[in-house]
C-alpha cells in the first residue's frame, strides 16, 4: 500500500490527547524527503497502535503508543537522502551518522512539548534489551514503549521493500524475531505482537 500525507490520518486513531494536525508540516517534509521513511513511519504507528490494542492499554496509552511510532525516523529529515536511499553497505562514516537519527529525532520534537515517555521511546528505539543498542541502554532502564518499537520497527523494516533489498515474507521475518528474542526483544511483548502478524496477507 502506497501512503501518502492525505491518507495518513485514516491509519491513525481518532486523537483526543494530541493533535495530529501540529505536525503536518513535520510529516509533508518527511514524505518529500524520503517516501520510504514516511510511509515506514506510519506503518509503525499503526503496528504500535494494534501492539497496544493487544496489550489493552489505555486509550491515552494507545495515543502516546501511536505517536512514538509516527515520530521515531522524524530525525532523518537531517539524514542526507544519499545515505537513505543507498543500494549497497554502508560505509564506517555514514553508519555513525544514521546512528544519530534518534537524538536528531527528539531535538526536531523538541518544540512540541511532548511527554518525556514519548520523546525518550524514540531516542530509544534502536536499544536492544541487552545493552547492544545504538546508545548502549539497557532492557531495565527501557519503557515499554521503546521495548515496543523495537520490535514493531524491526518487523516492518524486514517485511518492506528497500533500496537495499526486498522484503521478507511474513514467516522469515518472524522467525528473525524469534531469533532475537531475549537479547534484543521482550518475550512477553514479541509474543503479544506475533499473534497480530497476519500470515496470509500483508496488513
Amino acid at each position: 500500500m502506497t501512503i501518502t500525507p492525505n491518507v495518513a490520518g485514516n491509519l491513525a486513531l481518532n486523537l483526543r490527547k494530541f493533535d495530529l494536525s501540529g505536525f503536518d508540516p513535520l510529516l509533508k517534509e518527511l514524505y518529500q524527503h524520503d517516501k520510504y521513511t514516511y510511509q515506514h513511519s506510519v506503518r509503525v504507528g499503526h503496528y504500535m497502535q494494534r501492539l497496544g490494542e493487544r496489550l489493552s492499554l489505555s486509550s491515552d496509552q494507545l495515543e502516546e503508543a501511536y505517536l512514538v511510532g509516527l515520530l521515531h525516523d522524524i530525525g532523518k529529515l537531517r539524514m542526507d537522502k544519499k545515505i537513505l536511499q543507498k543500494r549497497s553497505m554502508l560505509s564506517t562514516q555514514e553508519l555513525e551518522l544514521m546512528r544519530a537519527h534518534p537524538k536528531e529525532s527528539v531535538a526536531i520534537l523538541k518544540d512540541y512539548n511532548l511527554p518525556d515517555i514519548i520523546t525518550n521511546a524514540i531516542l530509544h528505539h534502536h536499544e536492544n534489551l541487552n545493552g547492544t543498542g545504538y546508545y548502549a541502554v539497557e532492557g531495565a532502564n527501557l519503557s515499554l514503549y521503546s521495548k515496543m518499537i523495537r520490535i514493531v520497527d524491526s518487523y516492518d523494516a524486514m517485511t518492506s521493500n528497500r533500496a537495499y533489498r526486498t522484503a521478507l515474507p511474513i514467516d522469515a521475518a518472524v522467525h528473525e524475531l524469534q531469533n532475537g528474542e531475549g537479547a534484543f526483544f521482550d518475550h512477553e511483548l514479541l509474543q503479544k505482537f506475533i499473534a497480530t502478524c497476519d500470515y496470509n496477507k500483508r496488513k
